[in-house]
């Protein structure tokens, strides 16, 4: 991986409860980690073919390989807020991770 392409920072966030003054659950978001990334937009053909498989898929973040990472994360980057819908492990190196993600519509 070539680590200059991770030149922006981003949250990792995952899902936690807490309760609420009345003792209900209130589920929200944690910050996991802070990490060096790639983000970059699909477009063109990219996001043509993504459309085949999954019209949701709107940007690909490369990340460092961090284990701990999960599908029912998210990510915060500026102030977007982006789910993460699969995980690739390109050539299952665990050199790097692939988040594909679609922004949380605000």
């Amino acid at each position: 991986m070539d680590s200059s392409r991770l030149n922006r920072r981003v949250t990792i966030q995952y899902p936690s409860t807490t309760q609420d003054a009345y003792g209900q659950p209130v589920v929200g978001f944690t910050a996991l980690a802070t990490v060096w990334a790639a983000v970059e937009p699909l477009e063109g053909r990219a996001l043509f073919a993504s459309k085949q498989a999954q019209s949701e898929i709107t940007l690909k973040i490369t990340i460092r390989y961090l284990a701990t990472v999960e599908e029912d994360m998210q990510i915060s980057y500026g102030t977007h807020v982006y789910v993460i819908l699969y995980l690739i492990d390109p050539a299952m190196e665990h050199s790097s991770l692939e988040l594909m993600c679609k922004e949380i519509n605000a």
